[in-house]
């Protein structure tokens, strides 16, 4: 139950570090991407690589047909993040917010691209929208 009050506090805690390093918190965009990654990796620090995976999993599992793309991507970044911590660390939140920002600009993350109107029901998904390193 613990972990459960940790992760929703986590989420605020990323929302914020996107603003703070991206100036905005998008959809389905590159600054999308990070705060997946991040949001994750903080969750990895102090809860556990075995209890996020199940968190972030139960989270996209159950989506409409329309956005599995943008599950799909938010899946990627979540094990991202996962992997980059790996379970309980010592790293401090800066220290991971840089690091998975730097796996941003290197292309390891993904975000939507093209993408038409971020507006319901698609959000800006289309046929020709696909996931894309973010370094591109």
């Amino acid at each position: 139950m613990q972990q459960a009050l940790i992760i929703y506090k986590n989420r605020e805690i990323a929302t914020n570090e996107t603003q703070a390093r991206w100036g905005f918190n998008g959809r389905n965009d590159k600054s999308d991407a990070f705060r997946h990654a991040f949001y994750n990796a903080i969750n990895t620090k102090y809860c556990g690589k075995v209890i996020v995976i199940l968190f972030s999993t139960a989270h996209e599992s159950e989506v409409p047909t329309n956005l599995n793309l943008e599950a799909s991507m938010d899946t990627f970044n979540n094990l991202v993040g996962i992997n980059y911590v790996g379970g309980i660390s010592l790293l401090t939140i800066q220290a991971i917010s840089g690091n998975i920002s730097n796996k941003s600009l290197d292309g390891e993350l993904r975000y939507l691209s093209p993408l038409d109107n971020v507006v319901a029901p698609n959000y800006g998904i289309n046929p020709q929208t696909h996931l894309t390193p973010t370094n591109q």
